[in-house]
């Protein structure tokens, strides 16, 4: 209800159009509600013009920003340009987290509308296509996962299903095995962090990578729960 409620608007955030079809994604896969998946096909595909219109700039040499994606200083958006992940003023880490954040939308909702019963053909078309078009997005910009993006990205990068073990045991070691910096300023960001660090393919195998997202649980969030906080601090 509360999605059906705030369908229609995104605040002017461009990610929150994003959030929208991952939402649906998974409502769908938890109700298996093949009806309002459908219903939301137009809505969705709508949704994603803007992605489409930031990659094509970008493709195009433009260096689009997609702006304000939340209060959490380290993406560059509370503080914008004085942000200290953003002290060249270039808006780098907020532009890699979007991209991975809309190939990873477009990758979940094809895989949800393959499965949906009651979603016509031309609906299943439209989504396996906004899948490989931006499945290749990702391939033209594989070798800023390694070499420039910071955490929320890569994480966002790994989240997508795309990257390689090698290229997981990268963003591990870089990243995710600094204690100092592994922590969003905002337990909502710091989520989508710990999703992909259960994820990861590394050297330790499956116990190595749930040990960091353990490690993760107790580092950003065990200290507002023994300080008695009800809910987690943005």
């Amino acid at each position: 209800e509360n999605s059906i409620r705030t369908q229609g608007g995104d605040n002017g955030i461009i990610s929150y159009d994003m959030y929208f079809v991952l939402s649906a994604v998974d409502y769908f896969f938890h109700s298996k509600d093949d009806a309002t998946l459908a219903s939301w096909g137009s809505l969705i595909e709508q949704k994603f013009e803007t992605a489409i219109s930031f990659w094509a700039a970008d493709l195009n040499g433009s260096n689009p920003s997609p702006g304000f994606q939340g209060h959490d200083d380290r993406l560059g958006s509370g503080l914008g340009a004085d942000s200290y992940e953003n002290r060249d003023g270039s808006g780098a880490e907020m532009t890699g987290y979007y991209k991975m954040l809309s190939i990873r939308a477009a990758r979940e909702y094809a895989r949800a509308v393959t499965q949906c019963g009651t979603c016509n053909s031309t609906m299943v078309a439209a989504a396996v296509s906004l899948d490989a078009e931006f499945t290749g997005y990702f391939a033209r910009n594989r070798s800023l996962v390694s070499t420039q993006y910071g955490i929320h990205a890569a994480t966002n990068a790994v989240l997508t299903g795309l990257t390689t073990p090698a290229e997981e045991q990268h963003i591990y070691e870089a990243l995710l095995s600094n204690p100092a910096h592994v922590c969003s300023f905002a337990p909502f960001n710091t989520y989508f962090i710990l999703e992909a660090a259960s994820r990861l393919r590394l050297s330790g195998g499956r116990k190595q990578a749930m040990q960091v997202a353990l490690q993760i649980v107790h580092r950003c969030f065990y200290g507002m729960n023994r300080l008695g906080a009800t809910t987690y601090w943005e």
